[in-house]
């Protein structure tokens, strides 16, 4: 298990609406571990406020931990952290008051781990994971929103006008349902405050020949090998795909004033070679 040093050498986070607006993504730089989470507040939990403390708070906890631990005892560590903070904040159903994934280079250890739908690349080598029950959510929504091609007007409102948030509210509510599910083939890893089953932690050894490793939300869904050829490339897709029913398949579209689909986050890791202090 070899370990490594590395430095940041390109750093990005922005809100729907831009840099400076309210995001639900953080990174994270430690000394011990570096990467990103991607939080997902529910509308029936806590509030913006509330929810935006729990991910500073996480990460806040993240950035100290040294992380020369298993990944999944850290994600249980986190796991109790959570439960506990929800706790503070009056919010007991941990379905669904909120919950973020996560994504993160280990130094120590030599690995990248993650939790979720967050993507990464060493080297130019794209790892993404979509859960089944966002890929069925998008292809549904894109179904809805596309059949009403000869109605714009409805299409737009659809889209991302004032039909968007409730043409998916339903199914997203059921999708509480399977986080953490270990059983069903719908289920998916988030960290929500209750246990992650194992199969949902994922670990990928980085070689010892690694240079570069970029980590970035779901905000990106294409990864190039610099932040300005990332965004080029996310600008390029938005304006074919405003409504992200195509080439940005998802469960949401750019709303009119927004800068984006979603919050996105990237970070950009320099491997300067083996360390010596392991």
């Amino acid at each position: 298990m070899p370990a490594f040093d590395c430095k940041p050498v390109e750093m990005f986070s922005a809100g729907k609406g831009g840099v400076g607006h309210y995001s639900e993504d953080r990174v994270v730089l430690g000394e011990g571990i570096l990467g990103i989470i991607d939080g997902s507040r529910n509308s029936d939990g806590l509030t913006p406020p509330q929810f935006a403390k729990l991910l500073d708070q996480c990460a806040s906890w993240i950035a100290s931990h040294e992380a020369q631990e298993l990944a999944i005892d850290f994600f249980a560590e986190l796991t109790v952290l959570v439960s506990k903070l929800k706790a503070e904040l009056g919010a007991f159903d941990r379905r669904s008051s909120g919950a973020f994934v996560g994504c993160f280079f280990v130094p120590a250890r030599g690995e990248v781990w993650r939790v979720g739908d967050c993507v990464f690349a060493i080297d130019g080598k794209v790892e993404k994971h979509t859960s089944l029950v966002e890929f069925i959510s998008s292809n549904y929504r894109a179904c809805i929103v596309s059949s009403l091609e000869n109605k714009r007007q409805e299409m737009f409102d659809y889209a991302v006008g004032k039909h968007s948030d409730d043409l998916l509210e339903k199914f997203l509510q059921s999708q509480t349902h399977f986080m953490n599910h270990e059983i069903s083939r719908f289920g998916f890893g988030a960290v929500n405050g209750e246990h992650i089953p194992d199969k949902f932690v994922e670990v990928f050894p980085v070689p010892e020949s690694a240079k570069d490793i970029i980590i970035a939300s779901d905000g990106y869904s294409e990864l190039g090998a610099k932040l300005a050829e990332t965004e080029a490339i996310r600008q390029q897709q938005l304006a074919a795909d405003p409504f992200c029913i195509d080439t940005l398949m998802g469960p949401k579209g750019q709303k009119p004033g927004n800068e984006s689909f979603d919050d996105r986050s990237f970070l950009r890791l320099r491997i300067m070679g083996l360390s010596t202090d392991f």
